[in-house]
C-alpha cells in the first residue's frame, strides 16, 4: 500500500462491475512489477461499497464496466496497495502504464481529465509520497481557486483533500466549483465518503501479531493507561521522524503511556530491516497480510501511516494520520489523571 489516499478513494467509486460491458468503459493496464496477480477494483453503488476482482497476468490486466455517469475507479494490488485510480465514464477507453509499484507516477491516456489529475499528482508527488497532508490541504485548496470551472478540482477534493472529514470546509470548498464541474455521480459520494472517514471512534480489541522473535503475541490495551499504537509500511519515507517525535512522548509520559509499532507489509525481512536501527522502548510487531489481517479488521485501516489513541479498556480518543495529534492526545489525557 502506497501512502496512501489508499484506501479511502474507494469509497466514492460508482458502478464499475468485472466483466464486458458493450455501452461501458475499459481500461488496459501493462505495467511492469505488477506480474500475474489477482487485483482488486473497489467502487460504491447505491447499495454499498462493492468489490470486484480482475486477473492481471504477465503485467497486463483488463478492467471493464458501466457507470452511470462520470465516476472514480481504484485499482489495488492483492496486498492492498493501491495500483491507480481513475476518472472514468461510458464510452472511455483508458490505458495505465508505467510501474505498479509508483501509483503516483503512473501515465494514463485516453481521457483529458485523468490526465490532467495526473499532471497534478505527478507534479507533487512527493507531497503525496511523504504523506504530508498540511503541504497536500495546501496545494489542493489553491488548485480549486484557480480553476473552479475544472472536474479535477471536484476529483481532488473527493478523492485527495486531507481535510474531507471538515465538513463545513469540504462543504465550502465544493461550493466554490461551478456547477457544470461537480458531476452528481461524483458529489451524492460525499455523503458515503464523508462517514466513512470519520468513523465513529470505537474500542481497540487484543490483537494478536509476530512480535520480532517470530512469536505470536497478545497485545492489549490494559497494559497502561493508554496506548499509541503506530500502523506503518515500508513504503514510510518519514518514518525516522516519526519514531523521534514518538520516542520523546514516550520520555515524557514514562509507565503510563504503553506505545506499538506495526508494521503492516507483506514482507518480514523488510521489516526486520526497517526497525533494525529505532532505538526504542516500545515493542515492534508484525501483521501479515496488512489491513485485512483478521486481527485488525475491526480496526478498519484505511490507510497509513495511522495512529490510533486508546485507553486501558480499549476506548479510543484519537484516531488518524498525524503523530503530532496522536502524541497530544496521549499527554493531555495522561496530564489529567495526574
Amino acid at each position: 500500500m502506497k501512502p496512501k489516499v489508499l484506501h479511502i478513494i474507494s469509497l466514492i467509486c460508482l458502478g464499475l462491475m468485472a466483466g464486458s460491458c458493450s455501452n461501458g468503459f475499459k481500461v488496459t493496464g501493462q505495467l511492469k512489477n505488477l506480474g500475474t496477480q489477482n487485483i482488486k477494483v473497489v467502487y460504491a453503488t447505491e447499495n454499498g461499497v462493492v468489490e470486484s476482482w480482475v486477473v492481471a497476468q504477465d503485467d497486463k490486466f483488463v478492467a471493464q464496466g458501466k457507470v452511470d455517469g462520470l465516476s472514480i475507479v481504484a485499482i489495488y494490488n492483492t496486498e492492498q496497495s493501491l495500483i491507480a485510480r481513475l476518472a472514468v465514464n461510458n464510452g472511455d477507453d483508458i490505458t495505465v502504464t508505467g510501474d505498479a509499484l509508483e501509483p503516483f507516477s503512473v501515465q494514463v491516456h485516453g481521457s483529458e481529465i485523468n490526465e490532467q489529475w495526473y499532471d497534478f499528482i505527478h507534479k507533487n508527488k512527493n507531497v503525496y509520497l511523504a504523506n504530508n497532508s498540511d503541504m497536500l490541504t495546501t496545494l489542493v485548496e489553491s488548485y480549486v481557486r484557480k480553476h473552479p470551472e475544472s472536474v479535477v478540482s471536484t476529483l481532488l477534493i473527493m478523492a485527495d483533500y486531507p481535510e474531507i472529514s471538515d465538513r463545513e470546509k469540504t462543504e465550502k470548498l465544493l461550493a466554490s466549483i461551478d456547477h457544470e464541474a461537480k458531476p452528481a455521480s461524483i458529489t451524492q459520494a460525499y455523503e458515503s465518503l464523508l462517514k466513512m472517514r470519520t468513523k465513529p471512534l470505537g474500542r481497540t480489541r487484543t490483537l494478536f501479531l509476530i512480535n520480532t522473535e517470530g512469536d505470536i503475541e497478545a497485545l492489549s490495551t490494559n497494559k497502561a493507561s493508554y496506548s499509541i499504537y503506530f500502523f506503518w509500511e515500508n513504503d514510510l519515507l518519514l518514518r525516522a521522524d516519526i519514531i523521534k517525535q514518538l520516542r520523546r512522548c514516550a520520555a515524557g509520559n514514562g509507565p503510563r503511556l504503553q506505545i506499538a509499532d506495526i508494521a503492516l507489509d507483506g514482507d518480514s525481512t523488510g521489516w526486520h530491516g526497517r526497525i533494525r536501527n529505532d532505538s526504542v522502548t516500545w515493542k515492534h510487531f508484525w501483521a501479515p497480510s496488512g489491513p485485512v489481517n483478521s486481527t485488525l479488521t475491526h480496526l478498519s485501516i484505511e490507510r497509513t501511516p495511522l495512529f490510533i489513541v486508546s485507553d486501558s479498556i480499549g476506548i479510543q480518543h484519537y484516531r488518524g494520520i498525524s503523530v503530532q495529534k496522536a502524541c497530544e492526545t496521549a499527554s493531555k489525557l495522561i496530564s489529567k489523571k495526574n
